[in-house]
């Protein structure tokens, strides 16, 4: 149901009580945040008067012009405009309706019907954020609401297609269709707020203006209230924490709607340089209260509620008039030439890790690929050299031989040989023999008096003991690879020589058949 307005501004929605104000916008106020606002609304409507001379847009254009009057329509503005003529002051006071002119007056339309139903990126995103924009506003929610404001952005989008679209102009451009209450108006204003007004770049792709000017803020901070700006640094609260909303809407989404449009009042008549008076205004007004935090969560969220519940707009403007001092625009540019060498300086090294990162990572992805390359093709050869053996196992055999120069063919066990071709009880390759596991035959007495004759020849001499171990070492080569009990006694019996026959040259020797009987008993 159509609201009815009421004498102080605000709309009453019948049905559940809900309050509105003028632009829409649903109101919940304590009865001091009421008795502020009405105390508001009533000093515009006395200083109505007092704008008589200025309903005419040529005069308002003349006084745009001339600097005596020029300071004149600057102070009246700094007492506020009365909001049924904003969207006059607004359109003539800011320049629009001269950038209207020099497009012509069928420009906006003229954009419209050239690009309409193409798409690219702006329009996507634009589309995304329409819904998101102030969904509590009984105007910019409705189908015929978020039609004009796509206008309005899609227009701008392909005016100046170097910005394209940013996100926070759809808030921007919602409240200048708002309150200028034309569409093609609301074009012209936000064209003019965006490429005369603000600082250049500040809606660019890398936002370089926004990080300029809030270095700026910085500095000024530090200038204007150090103590409160070595109490941010401390709790290691960075200004882009607090302000980057406040810069990049121009206060539209972090004020109520009226006080925000106050500010906006005096940015169209005296340049950007309000956004850090206001911005000023508001560390000054919580400067006691900021100085108390303890955490930086607990210093940007004093912030946000203080400006979400600002509706003493005329004590905050009268604060950022005269509660801060003097703000030449002379030194604000002295102050952005230097930040703006900063920050590029800062940007062109983060262009340059964003680039040495993707090359390092397109190297890691090469050598991962390349790795898997190497070791696809290694089990490619793999698999073809296993096929090979298996196809031709006489050739792995002889391969093997011949590599390593030993036996290690010899995993063809002696049991594979035919009986004739099991080796002889000779002398070994130099080569350590292969673990052969002893044989299940019990060995008989010949073997264990060749393994007593070697224990008692380790201890009468090593001439005996070498023998002996000889004995030892060829009756367990020729025991390994055969069960046959017969084999194994003829070889031990040719292998093995009789003491008898032995010429002994040391004393040693002589003693060595009666050690071995006393070993024996």
């Amino acid at each position: 149901m159509a609201p009815s307005p009421r004498t102080n501004g605000t709309h009453r929605i019948l049905g559940p009580l809900q309050l509105l104000d003028m632009y829409g916008f649903p109101l919940d106020l304590t009865a001091e945040e009421e008795a502020t606002r009405e105390k508001c609304f009533s000093t515009q409507m006395k200083a109505t008067k007092r704008w008589d001379n200025y309903t005419d847009p040529a005069r308002i254009l003349r006084a745009s012009k001339s600097r005596l009057k020029a300071d004149q329509l600057k102070k009246k503005v700094r007492t506020g405009v009365p909001p049924s003529l904003r969207p006059l002051i607004w359109f003539y006071a800011s320049g629009a309706a001269e950038r209207q002119d020099l497009g012509g007056p069928k420009y906006y339309r003229r954009l419209l019907k050239e690009h309409k139903g193409e798409e690219n990126k702006s329009t996507h995103v634009i589309d995304l954020d329409l819904p998101r924009t102030f969904p509590g506003n009984i105007h910019t929610c409705s189908e015929e609401g978020m039609a004009k404001l796509r206008r309005v952005l899609v227009a701008f989008a392909f005016h100046n297609p170097t910005i394209g679209y940013c996100q926070s102009l759809n808030y921007i451009a919602a409240l200048l269709i708002l309150v200028v209450n034309d569409e093609e108006k609301a074009f012209w204003v936000l064209v003019v707020l965006i490429e005369d007004i603000l600082y250049r770049n500040t809606y660019s792709q890398d936002l370089m203006g926004c990080l300029v000017e809030q270095r700026v803020l910085k500095h000024l901070l530090d200038k204007k209230m150090p103590k409160l700006s070595r109490h941010l640094d401390e709790l290691q609260c960075d200004i882009s924490l607090i302000a980057t909303e406040w810069l990049l809407t121009v206060y539209v989404k972090s004020m109520p709607a009226e006080t925000a449009a106050r500010v906006l009042d005096s940015v169209f008549q005296e340049g950007s340089k309000m956004l850090f008076r206001v911005a000023l205004a508001l560390f000054k007004l919580n400067e006691k209260a900021l100085l108390e935090t303890q955490h930086m969560g607990e210093a940007v969220q004093l912030m946000q509620r203080y400006t979400a519940h600002l509706h003493a707009r005329d004590m905050f403007m009268k604060t950022a008039f005269d509660g801060i001092g003097s703000l030449a625009m002379s030194s604000v540019r002295k102050s952005r030439k230097t930040a703006q060498k900063i920050v590029e300086g800062e940007l062109a090294e983060r262009v340059m890790r964003r680039t040495q990162f993707q090359q390092e990572r397109m190297e890691a992805a090469n050598r991962m690929n390349g790795t898997a390359t190497t070791s696809s093709q290694a089990n490619t050869t793999k698999s073809a050299t296993i096929e090979m053996k298996v196809e031709r196992p006489d050739d792995r055999l002889t391969s093997d031989n011949d590599d390593d120069g030993s036996a290690s063919g010899s995993s063809l066990s002696s049991e594979h040989l035919p009986t004739e071709q099991l080796p002889s009880a000779g002398p070994r390759s130099p080569s350590p023999p292969p673990e052969s596991k002893p044989p299940p035959n019990t060995p008989s007495r010949k073997q264990s008096k060749k393994y007593n004759g070697e224990q008692t020849g380790k201890q009468t001499g090593r001439q005996t003991g070498k023998q002996t171990g000889k004995l030892q070492s060829e009756s367990e080569n020729s025991e390994s690879d055969s069960s046959d009990e017969c084999l194994l006694d003829s070889a031990s019996e040719t292998a093995a020589p009789h003491p008898d026959k032995q010429t002994l040259g040391n004393k040693e020797a002589t003693d060595q058949p009666q050690k071995k009987r006393s070993l024996f008993k």
